[in-house]
């Protein structure tokens, strides 16, 4: 782990960790965690050309992000922007609803189906009494 201060110098670098559970033996132990390394190779600094180069870059993206926020927020009047709001947040609850589908659920095609149609067939209708799957659509 790396935390820069302002003036680039990495304060995390070898500073002690406490952990309410963690395994203190080989490379797992909490030290390893700020000695400056992956579990490979040595992390790049702040310093290092590519890191400046990523920097300018989120600085960049974080820039833009907000000029079209700005921008959004002067195009679009105060009604348009609440609908598109709530329309967001019922995106997400079915989102949300979708994901806490139980994948035991299952459905069933007929067999008579080509498989140049437009519909997915399991593969029981493939091998006649196999393992569930599905044909490509």
């Amino acid at each position: 782990m790396q935390v820069y201060s302002a003036a680039g110098k990495n304060v995390a670098l070898g500073v002690k960790v406490t952990a309410l559970d963690s395994i203190e033996g080989g490379r797992w132990s909490t030290r390893y965690l700020v000695d400056d390394y992956t579990s490979r190779h040595r992390l790049l600094g702040v310093n290092d050309l590519g890191v400046q180069k990523r920097i300018a870059l989120e600085l960049d993206l974080h820039r833009g992000e907000t000029t079209r926020r700005r921008l959004f927020d002067m195009l679009i009047d105060a009604d348009t922007r609440g609908e598109l709001v709530h329309a967001a947040k019922e995106i997400e609850t079915f989102n949300a609803q979708l994901a806490t589908l139980q994948s035991s659920r299952r459905f069933t095609l007929p067999c008579d189906r080509a498989a140049g149609d437009p519909r997915i067939a399991t593969r029981r209708c493939r091998t006649q009494g196999g393992v569930g799957g599905a044909w490509r659509v």
